[in-house]
């Protein structure tokens, strides 16, 4: 009997919050003026000004001041870019020409100096051109051969492993040896 009271009195108290919640709610206007659009929830952009504009107890704030610094930085790291482009360029042209010119001259003093000189001389100067001749030859056979071994050494560890099958390869061992993974900032 004590049970079924409580109950009973729960049901009671407990169902007017339930029937409030079933009430459709509806907006009533307030008592005072507010402006047209101030009561609504839709989504609206907000009108601000631009950050270049922005201003802090009249002073321009702290974000327009680190904006314009980084640009300014910008710009010079820009402009020393271009400027040293452009040294590297007139550099580059200047021993260009040097070579030009070092290679005419050489070429007319070669052909002067045969040209004077009898056979004695032609016979020498043919033995040191051709033995610097041989000599550059022989090092860029040595570099060509250096380079073809290279090319082989990646092949076969690229063939190795996509065949799945573990390298060993001195020269990339040694380069992660050296490897420092140091973050650097510019």
């Amino acid at each position: 009997m004590k049970k079924n009271l409580l109950i009973i009195v729960l049901l009671i108290l407990l169902a007017p919050g339930v029937w409030a919640q079933t009430i459709k709610r509806t907006t009533r206007n307030p008592g005072f003026f507010v402006p047209q659009g101030a009561l609504q929830t839709g989504q609206r952009t907000e009108k601000l000004v631009p950050v270049e504009q922005m201003k802090y107890r009249g002073q321009p704030a702290q974000v327009v001041i680190d904006m314009q610094q980084q640009a300014r930085q910008q710009a010079e790291q820009e402009a020393n870019k271009v400027a040293n482009q452009k040294a590297l360029e007139k550099m580059r042209q200047e021993r260009k020409e040097q070579v030009a010119v070092h290679e005419h001259d050489s070429n007319l003093s070669t052909s002067l100096s045969t040209i004077n000189n009898t056979q004695s001389t032609n016979n020498s100067t043919l033995v040191n051109t051709t033995n610097a001749t041989s000599e550059k030859l022989a090092g860029q056979e040595k570099d060509e051969e250096m380079f073809a071994q290279i090319i082989e050494e990646y092949r076969r560890d690229v063939k190795a492993i996509s065949q799945r099958k573990p390298t060993r390869n001195q020269r990339l061992i040694d380069m992660i040896a050296d490897y420092k993974d140091i973050d650097r900032s510019i």
